[in-house]
């Protein structure tokens, strides 16, 4: 009893909050699944998942943490030597946590910034390399959707009504975001001139995220 009363004095605040939100989302999620259905019936489907396909997410799953821990590593790189990909895989997965636990995935990416000035990285840098990450982020997304849409168009659009407005709406919102980000990492002069976004507080106060040699070395690298 007293090693424990020990391990919990030692806690910080910071390990007592991510210690709640933890249990509160855990105890949350809980109730949901077992408000909506008997503990019978939440175990009897289990024996109805296909092995085959319950691996397959689970690769996928990893596939995707490490392909993000890699994108991750490789744009640190391009800014700062000698940080080593364990701590850049652990930003990512401590990002990938945050993201779910919190409300529109919106405390990832201040959790990866704290995590990323704890190893060495200043704080414009840092924002540097996650603006570049949510770029290439919005573009992913944005392509992806666009095959299935150039594909099976007709398909959607019989069954979902409106469904022409609410792509256009959808790829609108995401093409002006990506753009937003592109002026503010290449011209955030000229995005806070244009009212595009609030570029003082960018990294560098006014200056481009990346220099012609960073850039350089983004794209050799």
């Amino acid at each position: 009893m007293s090693r424990i009363k020990n391990v919990l004095s030692k806690l910080t605040g910071w390990q007592w909050f991510n210690a709640i939100s933890i249990l509160l989302i855990v105890t949350a999620l809980w109730g949901v699944v077992v408000g909506n259905s008997s503990f019978s019936a939440l175990f009897g489907r289990w024996g109805s998942l296909r092995l085959g396909w319950m691996i397959t997410a689970f690769l996928c799953m990893i596939g995707y943490w490490l392909m993000e821990s890699i994108e991750l590593h490789w744009l640190v790189r391009c800014l700062y030597e000698g940080v080593p990909f364990f701590a850049d895989a652990r930003t990512a997965m401590i990002g990938q946590l945050y993201s779910a636990l919190t409300p529109f995935a919106s405390g990832g990416q201040p959790v990866q910034l704290v995590y990323m000035k704890r190893d060495g990285l200043d704080t414009g840098g840092a924002a540097s390399v996650l603006v570049i990450k949510s770029i290439i982020y919005q573009l992913g997304i944005m392509l992806m959707a666009l095959l299935p849409l150039l594909t099976s168009y007709h398909l959607f659009r019989s069954g979902v009504a409106a469904f022409g407005w609410l792509a256009m709406l959808g790829f609108g919102t995401n093409l002006f975001a990506t753009v937003s980000m592109l002026l503010l990492a290449l011209y955030p002069r000229a995005a806070a001139g244009h009212g595009v976004l609030a570029a003082a507080d960018a990294p560098g106060h006014g200056d481009p995220v990346f220099h012609g040699d960073q850039a350089c070395r983004l794209a050799v690298n």
